[in-house]
């Protein structure tokens, strides 16, 4: 087995990427079956799946980041932007639940016998909704270990359903897709990572 910076950067190697930073992965690649890699992207999504990180743009370097619990930044009215587009500074969403899966498959190669396919399964105790995601990568697992992925797929939808979008000043650079924040606003709190940047005059964020 290798680290998961040796393995990110081993693929952006061969698909001759030079500016990146794997500084900030962290994990351990038991095992991880490629082809010659063509399409880096293609080559990183089932790890990206396997091993919950980020591939960032910041400053025209790629940057993969394990996601953690730390908050890079907390946000208060002072640091909202009035969106002239917007009822209100901060937009609150939720998906229904019947968009969340309950249920969650996961097949990968097996570390604890013979390097067999099997597939790991977690399903939610107050599931209701009967809908079923499935997924594969020729990621080498213990049963264990793909437990905690799919584990990690349900809780990370659960929380998922919940969407705000408001508005930041351009002068807010520090502030980019990827980040974890907290807001603390009169219109709303919560703890949030940041999934999309549009610059528009207004940095509007979701």
């Amino acid at each position: 087995g290798r680290t998961l910076a040796s393995v990110v950067a081993e693929v952006c190697d061969r698909a001759g990427l030079t500016a990146y930073d794997t500084s900030r992965l962290y994990g351990y690649v038991r095992g991880y079956a490629i082809d010659d890699v063509t399409d880096a992207r293609q080559a990183l999504q089932p790890l990206m799946l396997a091993y919950g990180f980020d591939a960032l743009e910041r400053d025209g370097m790629l940057v993969f980041r394990s996601r953690d619990d730390r908050v890079q930044h907390t946000l208060t009215d002072a640091d909202i932007a009035r969106d002239p587009e917007a009822d209100r500074s901060v937009a609150l969403t939720r998906a229904a639940a019947a968009e969340i899966a309950g249920r969650v498959q996961f097949a990968h190669i097996t570390a604890d016998g013979d390097y067999d396919a099997v597939a790991a399964e977690v399903v939610l105790p107050d599931d209701q909704t009967q809908t079923v995601t499935r997924s594969e990568a020729p990621v080498v697992l213990t049963r264990a270990e793909g437990k905690e992925v799919v584990a990690r797929w349900l809780q990370e939808a659960r929380i998922g359903r919940e969407t705000v979008r408001f508005a930041l000043s351009p002068a807010l650079l520090d502030v980019g897709t990827g980040d974890t924040v907290t807001l603390e606003t009169a219109d709303h709190s919560g703890t949030y990572r940041i999934d999309r940047i549009e610059e528009a005059g207004l940095r509007l964020i979701e």
